[in-house]
């Protein structure tokens, strides 16, 4: 069931104030908006730590509800959320132009502090909501639906002379929330990323989400907003949003981009699409998920958890943000950080696609249809061995006498159905070498299973694991060049390690079976 629209339309008038439209399903109305009816707190607006109190946060939520929600339009808004079914949500989006002056500094609002003195509650954490806002660019619209794997690329820096970041935690949770269905996600990681590597990888792979996950900076007198990079000797390197979004605009296959990284979601009066999560919009971008306020990285890793395991479960984008809100309130009620997360949304469609259920009829077709095929290749294999091998199948045992009579002849018994089934691959050249990074897999098809490496900075080692289905079933330690041998059932997998690069997080090695 589709969710339920609250569209608000900020428009500037020629006197310099700001009224708004409202459209939803139970009608539309309009109203008028004032900056100077919120009631501000003392000091700036901080969410992290120890920042602007929990009551003047508060005070300011519901002056902001209030000065919006009025009138016909509370009366709109209750009437739409009446309306609700159950696991329906009320979408409600900030719609406006960052081309007028006058809308900037509605944009500049950090409207994820909403709070309803009716409902009794932050908008913002109540799953019955999302806000999003909606920026009016001159491109056309896309839905972010994808074919099937989700394709992410995440993006790590940590540039000398900058707090260190637990960024190996992170990339390991990402991965891990979709451990149970690995199918449906390929994940490549670049650690240490310039940007050189960053526009190598979009080239090489096809990209659907992009997760940057490192530090970002803003300058509140140019308006810029900065993602720090790494140059080859390890330094900062600033990225604008302008050159990020150059990287990106001819990426069809991109839907979206989760800058986990401070102060991605402003934009500055003077240039308000300098800012790097309003850059990416205007290129075209479906999707943005940027911080408006510097966030600690503890609260970062939780927000990022959070959201990957509700992707994973098929939730939509804007669900899968308000529960990474709820984690954070969860785990550091002390702090605001929850209203940290600004998503910036260019589609209404934003659910990942769902199969077409099928009758139960069709299953049950294709059940007797399975059964069918199992019972001939049985009756097929219980009628004596075949006179030629079977390709992949062992040799038939030698025999003096007609099948089943004589001395020492082998009875006849049911071929095993993987020997019908399997076919030889050919394998690569021993001589040929593979790279891989860290977290990254390469699929071995002699052995039906995955080659996995997962490095251990700390102890300088690395894990390489023999993964088959979704769980590891053999895994090997290495901290230097030199070979190892995998023994499973299917034989045996000689793995050369040629070199180590412990920057790159890249192990490179040449494999052979037997």
């Amino acid at each position: 069931m589709a969710d339920l629209d609250f569209l608000i339309d900020f428009i500037a008038d020629a006197q310099g104030g700001v009224h708004f439209k409202v459209r939803c399903p139970a009608g539309g109305g309009k109203g008028r908006f004032s900056l100077a009816n919120l009631v501000w707190p003392a000091g700036p607006l901080v969410a992290k730590g120890d920042g602007t109190p929990a009551d003047e946060l508060r005070d300011f939520g519901a002056s902001l509800f209030a000065e919006l929600f009025r009138d016909k339009v509370l009366a709109l808004f209750f009437q739409t959320l009446g309306s609700l079914a159950a696991g329906q949500q009320l979408r409600i989006q900030i719609r406006l132009a960052l081309d007028d002056p006058d809308l900037v500094c509605i944009h500049e609002l950090p409207w994820e502090l909403l709070y309803s003195t009716h409902v009794g509650s932050f908008l913002a954490l109540d799953r019955r909501f999302s806000i999003v806002r909606y920026l009016d660019v001159a491109c056309p619209e896309k839905s972010i639906f994808y074919r099937p794997p989700l394709r992410i690329l995440c993006v790590a820096a940590e540039p000398a002379g900058y707090d260190e970041l637990k960024i190996h935690d992170e990339l390991r949770w990402i991965e891990k929330a979709w451990r149970r269905r690995w199918y449906r996600v390929k994940i490549f990681a670049l650690r240490h990323a310039s940007l050189d590597e960053l526009r190598a990888a979009l080239l090489d792979h096809e990209v659907h989400l992009l997760h940057f996950l490192g530090h970002g900076e803003y300058d509140p007198i140019t308006s810029e907003g900065v993602l720090l990079f790494e140059d080859e000797a390890g330094n900062p390197r600033r990225v604008t949003g302008e050159e990020l979004a150059e990287q990106v605009t001819d990426q069809k296959s991109l839907r979206g981009v989760f800058l986990n990284a401070c102060w991605t979601a402003r934009a500055g009066h003077g240039s308000p699409f300098s800012g790097v999560a309003t850059a990416l919009v205007r290129a075209g971008v479906p999707a943005v998920l940027g911080m408006q306020f510097e966030i600690s990285d503890p609260a970062a890793r939780v927000f990022s958890r959070a959201v990957y395991q509700r992707l994973a479960a098929g939730d939509s984008v804007d669900a899968a943000v308000i529960d990474g809100r709820l984690a954070v309130r969860r785990k550091l009620p002390q702090t605001f950080e929850w209203a940290t997360p600004a998503l910036f949304l260019r589609t209404l469609e934003i659910r990942p696609p769902r199969r077409r259920r099928r009758p139960l009829w069709f299953a049950l077709g294709v059940l007797s249809t399975l059964l069918a095929s199992w019972l001939l290749a049985w009756g097929a294999g219980s009628c004596g061995r075949p006179d030629r091998p079977i390709q992949g199948g062992p040799e038939p045992a030698p025999s003096s006498s007609a099948p089943g009579t004589g001395e020492g002849a082998a009875p006849n018994a049911p071929v095993p159905l993987l020997q019908h089934t399997w076919k030889q691959v050919p394998r690569p050249e021993g001589e040929q070498s593979f790279k891989i990074r860290d977290l990254q897999t390469l699929p071995l098809t002699d052995l039906g299973s995955r080659l996995k490496a997962e490095f251990r900075l700390p102890e300088r080692a690395v894990e390489l694991s023999l993964i088959s289905g979704d769980h590891p079933i053999l895994t090997k330690t290495v901290s230097q060049e030199g070979k190892i041998v995998f023994t499973t059932y299917l034989g045996s997998v000689s793995v050369e390690i040629l070199e180590i690069d412990w920057r790159k997080e890249e192990v490179t090695f040449r494999w052979r079976r037997g």
